[in-house]
């Protein structure tokens, strides 16, 4: 996922080797665990979620990772000094928090100068991201455990928790691609602001990029995946 996502002449997951790398809401620790392959020197995987964060250092101690520490904080409030990473790794996050400028404003603090940054985020527009808000809406009327019970009784298996993330997620926002560059170039300032075209058939790009039937109608702005560029001179 990670190289099919990450597929730009910009930049290559092997240019991670000996860098220090930050995994900004890192869940579980799937895609930090992924990133610690590549070489680095050292990867934090940075989230509040205490679960989650188990996890992962389980699977560290397990597999007997060196380079791997999880820590747990606010990804608003960063307890890292400026210019400290040579890579931040942020997908699906920062949407959910209560102040997306805030936290990609930390993300580009603590990124060194000359530093990338691949960031996720939800797009909007389109009746698949509408939908998302409707849905929202209708299950704050709907008790979670009577949800969770009609997706087991269905046969739903355990580990696929993305609908009930769709439905109750507390904070969710949408952002037009216009919106989104307009904060990353002009209000943050980042030098480079390049949009990435994810490889992977079942994201939304794919429906868009191969001009399927009414796919800007149904996918509006697909996915917002950027690779960002910190400015060398700060």
């Amino acid at each position: 996922l990670l190289e099919k996502r990450i597929n730009t002449s910009s930049f290559n997951l092997s240019e991670l080797k000996n860098q220090t790398v930050l995994d900004l809401g890192c869940g579980s620790g799937r895609y930090t665990l992924a990133l610690s392959t590549y070489g680095c020197q050292n990867i934090i995987g940075y989230d509040m979620g205490d679960q989650g964060l188990e996890v992962g250092r389980s699977i560290t101690k397990k597999n007997k990772l060196n380079n791997v520490t999880f820590i747990k904080g606010n990804v608003l409030d960063l307890p890292f000094d400026n210019d400290h990473f040579d890579f931040i790794f942020c997908n699906g996050v920062l949407h959910h928090t209560k102040n997306m400028e805030k936290g990609i404003q930390e993300l580009y603090r603590v990124l060194k100068p000359g530093g990338q940054s691949f960031l996720y985020l939800y797009a909007a527009r389109g009746l698949f991201w509408d939908f998302r808000e409707r849905a929202r809406e209708i299950f704050k009327k709907i008790l979670r455990k009577y949800s969770q019970y009609v997706l087991d009784m269905i046969g739903l298996p355990s580990n696929r928790f993305i609908f009930m993330d769709t439905w109750y997620v507390p904070i969710e926002r949408h952002t037009t691609r216009d919106d989104l560059e307009k904060i990353l170039k002009t209000e943050i300032g980042f030098q480079s602001v390049e949009k990435l075209i994810s490889q992977n058939s079942t994201d939304l790009e794919s429906y868009i990029n191969n001009k399927r039937p009414y796919s800007e109608e149904l996918y509006g702005d697909g996915e917002h995946r950027y690779l960002l560029t910190k400015n060398k001179i700060e």
